[in-house]
């Protein structure tokens, strides 16, 4: 049985990011199919009624020609990884879907062996735009049914489903942009025995415009000494999502009160956000093991010193008889003596 390995992966570094390669095994040889696409990554500032043109490169580093469709997509984010879903159904249209501004101008294309083309995209912004931010995904489908060179003979041509793609984030000018985060979720544990300190922590986006927050997590002492402090990864946060953070702090051994102080700032004014939590470490076991020990040895010192001491006792008693005895023994060698 013939099979094709889908993947279809986007990262967020720094911002939202296609990872531009995707490989398909097919049974017999397998070829891999690597494209890159560049820039991976556009934002845009627009005005409303404002026409325009951006581009993209979709680069073939393959030894064989790849043709596919050139499509336009809207997207949601659906979990806190930032993981997002194509929506490409435009009767469900999200609220701050961009799709319908782009048109490419190729709706086909085929790239030669290492070789790359140029797709323009032409934009056209509504007079009237209800949220500040507008976002959308141009990608590349290529057709295995169309490759030269290779069998690409499927089980079922409706498991193709590999995409290469960039985001498109559009803001747009003279609007009021709504710019609000709040921190959620600042989970810390109580109590440890040891270090590290864990915690995680959500920054959720309640706003109408994409955010990149940034910031540190600060983990002092208790005489106010800073022990540890980490910067938070900068990552782009869509409107009306939550981007979850984690983060280790501090050495294994540690003991008293520890404060665990998040500081964040965000938007185009650097507006703040913090958030604090307490922490007590204390080697609970490990110190009751070390009490525990000393305790034994201080018993048995105390025996031994109990030992050598009732010893020391029985032999000056032993002594005192002796000195009685050769004492009775002096007086009756007198009484011997004096009778002579």
């Amino acid at each position: 049985m013939k099979k094709i390995l889908v993947v279809f992966a986007f990262i967020l570094a720094g911002c939202v990011l296609f990872k531009a390669s995707s490989f398909a095994q097919l049974t017999g040889d397998t070829n891999v199919l690597p494209l890159t696409v560049f820039p991976a990554v556009q934002d845009k500032l627009v005005t409303p009624g404002e026409s325009t043109r951006l581009q993209l490169q979709f680069k073939n580093n393959n030894q064989m020609f790849v043709s596919g469709q050139i499509k336009v997509a809207d997207y949601i984010i659906s979990d806190k990884r930032g993981t997002p879903i194509l929506i490409e159904d435009q009767q469900n249209k999200p609220k701050y879907g961009a799709a319908s501004w782009i048109t490419p101008s190729y709706d086909e294309i085929t790239i030669s062996p290492n070789n790359y083309v140029t797709v323009d995209l032409f934009v056209t912004v509504p007079n009237e735009v209800a949220s500040c931010g507008k976002y959308a995904i141009v990608y590349f489908q290529p057709s295995l049914t169309r490759l030269r060179g290779v069998n690409a003979r499927t089980e079922s041509a409706s498991a193709i489903n590999i995409k290469f793609g960039a985001l498109v984030n559009f803001i747009v000018q003279d609007k009021l942009c709504r710019e609000n985060m709040q921190i959620l979720n600042l989970k810390t544990p109580g109590f440890l025995e040891f270090g590290p300190i864990n915690t995680s922590f959500d920054l959720v986006n309640m706003g109408d415009v994409h955010i990149v927050p940034k910031g540190s997590v600060v983990l002092t002492d208790m005489f106010g000494k800073t022990v540890v402090s980490k910067s938070i990864e900068e990552q782009r946060i869509f409107p009306e999502t939550a981007k979850e953070y984690k983060a280790s702090l501090g050495p294994t051994w540690m003991i008293g009160r520890y404060k665990l102080q998040l500081d964040t700032n965000f938007g185009s004014k650097d507006f703040k956000r913090s958030a604090l939590a307490y922490i007590w470490v204390f080697p609970v076991r490990s110190v009751a093991a070390i009490a525990l020990a000393l305790i034994i040895i201080i018993l048995l010192l105390k025996n031994m010193y109990k030992a050598v001491a009732k010893k020391e006792e029985l032999l000056e008693g032993e002594l005192e008889e002796e000195k009685k005895e050769i004492e009775k023994l002096k007086e009756e060698l007198r009484r011997k003596n004096g009778r002579k």
